[in-house]
């Protein structure tokens, strides 16, 4: 792989040994979906392939914000996080959880929210006609 290459694996710019020229790629190429400008939601540049590898490894799991979701949702997925496998709750107990268990008995009116959530005009419900 070339300079610009082992940038784009690494996260960094590669400085030649003996010439010391710095290789870089400006801008960045961005998968496809990415925003041009900025660095999505939460302001933080994209990281490399094995930077991102080593913050998985070496950090917490991330964290739900407070006061967007339950608490209860909070806790399950926190309990789907758990990096040990050891620790990390199967599906028996995840099955059993308080979230799934609330989530079963809600009716949800998922096509209603997401017409409401992407501003769409939310077509009747079908019915069936006598032939």
């Amino acid at each position: 792989p070339d300079g610009k290459e082992l940038e784009v694996i690494f996260g960094r710019p590669i400085v030649d040994g003996a010439e010391g020229e710095t290789h870089s790629i400006s801008p960045r190429p961005r998968p496809p979906g990415r925003p041009v400008s900025g660095h999505g939601m939460d302001s933080r540049p994209a990281m490399a392939i094995f930077e991102l590898l080593d913050y998985i490894v070496n950090e917490p799991p991330p964290k739900l914000p407070t006061g967007v979701f339950t608490q209860e949702f909070q806790e399950f997925v926190n309990k789907c996080l758990i990096k040990n496998p050891a620790e990390r709750a199967d599906l028996k107990l995840l099955m059993n959880h308080t979230f799934i268990k609330r989530a079963e008995v809600e009716e949800v009116d998922f096509a209603g929210w997401l017409c409401k959530t992407l501003r769409l005009k939310q077509p009747s419900t079908p019915t069936r006609t006598a032939m």
